[in-house]
């Protein structure tokens, strides 16, 4: 896998690896600071389910409309808006899968930013940091969606 070569853990990370560090950093905080922009509540202040991903002019979920069930990611973007607007419980009643990849997130992006500015470099790369993030991301969404399918079956 690209990225996993080992660095020694108290030298400096390359060059290279730190303006990647510093670009995936900004790209945290850029996504961190649309989710605090977003309104995850409706008219009467209660925290939306879904669909807050519109506010940034994305189409709605076509699995939903045309199935009326929601898809692995529905209401990850409005979990994730909650965090970022101080509301933890209602992001994880939202969607605890969101939620999770949120509070990872922001722990990455951290990481990330303190990779860029010289942090030791350790085991992992950038580019590894990242991808084992987008694969943690998968993996919890796939949960959840199999949590949702089997209490369909239950109900059916």
């Amino acid at each position: 896998m690209p990225g996993t070569q080992e660095v020694t853990g108290t030298a400096t990370p390359p060059a290279a690896d730190r303006r990647l560090a510093g670009g995936f950093a900004l790209l945290g905080l850029a996504a961190f600071a649309a989710a605090a922009w977003l309104d995850p509540y409706d008219a009467a202040g209660r925290p939306l389910s879904h669909g807050t991903h519109r506010q940034l002019g994305l189409p709605p979920c076509m699995l939903n409309l045309v199935t009326g069930l929601p898809c692995p990611a529905c209401g990850m973007t409005t979990s994730i808006a909650l965090l970022a607007h101080g509301d933890p419980a209602a992001a994880w009643r939202v969607n605890w899968a969101g939620t999770l990849v949120g509070l990872l997130g922001a722990a990455t992006t951290l990481w990330l930013a303190a990779r860029a500015a010289g942090l030791p470099a350790g085991k992992w790369t950038a580019e590894t940091t990242v991808c084992r993030l987008v694969i943690v991301a998968a993996i919890l969404a796939t949960v959840r969606y199999a949590t949702l399918v089997a209490a369909w079956f239950r109900i059916a």
